[in-house]
Order: C-alpha cells, then sequence, then structure tokens
C-alpha cells in the first residue's frame, strides 16, 4: 500500500508505526528507512521488564531476546526511534533502570506511561513518583 501511495502521491504523507520489534528485519528497517517512518518500539527495559510485560505466547522464547538483536540496525538507520514502556506496578521500582538502559543502547526518545488497568497502592505510586524524581536527577547530572 505505501508503494503504491507513493508511486500515485509521491512524498504526500507520513508513515509511522509502533511495533515490539520482535519481527524487524534488516529489509524492513530499510523499508522504513527508505519512506521515512517515525518507528516507536514498545520496550519496557531491562530483559527481567520487557519479558514480564511482554512475554512471548511460546514461553520458550523471549521477546527481551527477540527485540534486542534488531536495536543497533534500527538505531543505527534511524536514530530518532523513541522507545516506549509501559510502567507496572511491579515494574514501576525499576524505572530508573529501564531508563539507564535504554539510554546505554543508544535511544534519545524515551517516553514511558503507567499501566492505567490496575489499580495502584499509595505505596506504589510513592515509588513511581520516587523513580521519576530519580530520573530527573540523573538528567539534570
Amino acid at each position: 500500500m505505501i508503494e503504491y501511495c507513493e508511486t500515485i502521491y509521491p512524498n504526500q504523507f507520513k508513515y509511522g508505526i509502533t511495533t515490539n520489534g520482535t519481527l524487524l528485519t534488516k529489509e524492513v528497517i530499510d523499508f522504513f528507512k527508505k519512506y521515512k517512518f517515525g518507528v516507536m518500539i514498545s520496550m519496557d527495559g531491562i530483559k527481567e521488564s520487557q519479558d514480564f510485560t511482554r512475554p512471548c505466547r511460546d514461553k520458550k522464547l523471549s521477546s527481551y531476546d527477540l527485540l534486542i538483536k534488531n536495536i543497533p540496525y534500527l538505531l543505527e538507520q534511524l536514530p530518532n526511534t523513541v522507545t516506549r514502556g509501559t510502567v507496572y506496578r511491579e515494574s514501576a521500582q525499576y524505572l530508573l533502570e529501564n531508563y539507564k538502559f535504554a539510554e546505554s543502547l543508544g535511544f534519545k526518545n524515551w517516553a514511558f506511561l503507567a499501566d492505567h488497568r490496575h489499580p495502584w497502592t499509595q505505596e506504589q505510586m510513592n515509588i513511581l513518583e520516587e523513580q521519576i524524581n530519580e530520573i530527573y536527577r540523573y538528567r539534570l547530572n
């Protein structure tokens, strides 16, 4: 469809995708680059966070392992790729660690969204707030 649109209406559309990245290949990334896609990767952080929040149906596979192998080439070709994580009650305590992890991979654009489908206790909210403050202090330094 994109190739058709570009044939009929060259440079008239902007494309974007949010993906968990597990099916990315060099060819797919090259396609995204060719058509100037905005790419957002759903990645929650370190292996434990990623595999907890985004498990594969086949429990023998790791979404982290499938995703992480694609990150270097993706960021080389599309350096403005955004990583977007969901912060769950169980993973809030790792927010700073997950932020630093995304940064260490080369991400320059990072977004997180707190899980709103499950109620948070005040203690869990306090942990999240402290982690946000830790990221703020880290960024200041």
